[in-house]
């Protein structure tokens, strides 16, 4: 098991180009050229369960981020949330006590709670209901930091995307064709895009005025490399992005 686990960690830092650090940073470079960056988003994996030198590991990954990145750590805060909770009897639960001692290490940082965040069936991820609910708690602790405080509509809009859904597309990893589904609540103009990990558009799928229900598109890689990819999804009050993988 434990051989298995580092070959698949091995195969995922292959997809970086072997450093997914340094990955990251020139994302975020290519972020800052549009806009600024007001915080951090981490949400641990189930990889390093009971670690308890994770609080300092994050320390030094933030550091690292705020020197490359040309960021101001009284301003740039770190979120992090909670794996699956215990309450939804969460496997790596107990890793949750480990990131509860972030702040303690990493002052600038604050913890984001999963409890009654619905998981997925193997108890080691959210489901899409989880997700969208974590998801907005990130958010309503940002605006928070900042000194924001949701507006009527901000709120209807941050629960509205519990009407909506993008659906992980089927197959997935995938060679040739794979099918993109997502559900909108209403009449509206929908764009679909595909992306490579650079940002870089590779493909729009639609871009189009749908009924509200269910729908499905068909995604053709062609000739793309294989690798890690990314399509987006934009329509009125919603937008949201997931992964697909592509294989030979």
């Amino acid at each position: 098991m434990c051989h298995r686990l580092e070959q698949w960690l091995k195969d995922i830092i292959k997809e970086y180009n072997g450093n997914p650090y340094a990955h990251l940073v020139e994302l975020a470079k290519l972020a800052q050229k549009d806009g600024v960056i007001k915080g951090i988003l981490l949400h641990q994996g189930e990889s390093n369960t009971n670690d308890s030198q994770w609080p300092s590991k994050v320390k030094a990954i933030y550091n690292n981020l705020i020197t490359d990145l040309g960021l101001n750590p009284d301003s740039v805060p770190l979120l992090a949330g909670e794996v699956v909770h215990a309450d939804q009897g969460g496997i790596c639960a107990s890793m949750n006590t480990i990131i509860a001692r972030l702040p303690q290490t990493l002052p600038n940082s604050y913890v984001i709670s999963s409890s009654q965040c619905a998981d997925a069936t193997d108890n080691l991820h959210f489901n899409s209901a989880g997700y969208r609910e974590l998801g907005k708690r990130y958010a309503r602790k940002m605006l928070s930091i900042m000194g924001i405080v949701p507006t009527a509509v901000q709120e209807f809009q941050l629960n509205e995307t519990d009407r909506y859904k993008l659906e992980q597309n089927y197959p997935n990893p995938f060679s040739g064709k794979t099918v993109i589904s997502f559900r909108i609540p209403e009449n509206s103009f929908v764009s679909l895009k595909v992306y490579n990990m650079l940002g870089i558009e590779i493909a729009e799928l639609t871009g189009k005025r749908f009924e509200s229900g269910s729908h499905s598109v068909e995604f053709d890689s062609g000739k793309l490399p294989k690798g890690k990819y990314f399509y987006r999804i934009e329509s009125s009050n919603f937008i949201t992005t997931r992964g697909m993988t592509v294989i030979e």
